[in-house]
């Protein structure tokens, strides 16, 4: 696998029995952030989701931020 995310899909809980989709391509994508020597792409918040945040991490080995917790879930691909 070679760690590249083309299109994201996303099912996200709007009430308990209804769900609803979005997608987001490659050229949708907000800019990467800089955190500790990482590439990090936002690419679903936890607003969007209602449930959980989605990232996609690049950088070196040993790399990124540290061992941390948030009040919502959190999903990072890396590569």
């Amino acid at each position: 696998m070679s760690g590249t995310v083309h299109n994201l899909h996303v099912c996200r809980r709007q009430r308990d029995h209804e769900r609803s989709t979005f997608v987001l391509r490659p050229d949708q994508r907000e800019p990467a952030l800089n955190v500790a020597g990482t590439q990090v792409t936002v690419l679903a918040s936890n607003a969007a989701t209602q449930s959980s945040g989605i990232t996609l991490q690049q950088g070196e080995e040993g790399a990124g931020p540290p061992p941390h917790s948030h009040d919502w879930g959190e999903i990072g691909f890396s590569s």
